[in-house]
């Protein structure tokens, strides 16, 4: 559908829509690709608050430690009397932490989930630091590739009349190839 839109995102996605109406099958898969592009959107905007230094809040964790074993049954859900309530309080304050600040900066674990730096064990990081050390050198070789084109490009020409594509991918080689 994105080929038979021209690559135009907006028309792709009304025929996407359109699909979608006619095979209802496919509701469940689609209302859980929107929600994650949705959570993801939030999560990324999240870190780049907290990267800003703004506040967004904070996130009260029990160190594992802390926490009974899991039952081995379902437990049925049954309202916390007041008194315990204050007991899982204080249990909370005495093995528990409060994360604010760069502590909620969220990662990727490598494995399909995430993990915040806060609770970050060191070898937990690796796959995000090769993530952002990847993706800065990829943005620094992309930024020098798109410089050399614009450079080499005839002004108010578009690129298909200016460059062939062969001196375009020439360019990219150089790019990739070069020292970040």
């Amino acid at each position: 559908m994105y080929d038979e839109a021209g690559r135009d995102s907006g028309k792709a996605i009304e025929l996407v829509i359109a699909q979608l109406r006619k095979r209802p099958a496919l509701h469940e898969e689609a209302w859980r690709e929107a929600a994650a592009a949705i959570v993801g959107a939030i999560s990324r905007s999240d870190r780049q608050r907290v990267l800003r230094g703004e506040d967004i809040g904070s996130v009260q964790i029990v160190d594992e430690a802390a926490n009974d074993p899991l039952p081995s049954t379902v437990v049925p859900f049954v309202e916390q009397s007041a008194a315990s309530k204050a007991a899982s309080n204080a249990r909370a304050r005495r093995f528990g932490a409060v994360l604010t600040g760069l502590y909620l900066t969220k990662f990727k674990d490598g494995q399909g989930g995430e993990v915040l730096l806060g609770q970050a064990k060191p070898e937990e990081l690796a796959p995000a630091i090769a993530h952002y050390l990847g993706q800065g050198a990829t943005m620094v070789r992309t930024g020098r590739w798109l410089s050399a084109i614009a450079s080499a490009a005839k002004p108010g020409v578009p690129i298909h009349k200016s460059l062939s594509l062969k001196r375009i991918e020439e360019l990219q080689r150089k790019a990739l190839a070069s020292e970040v």
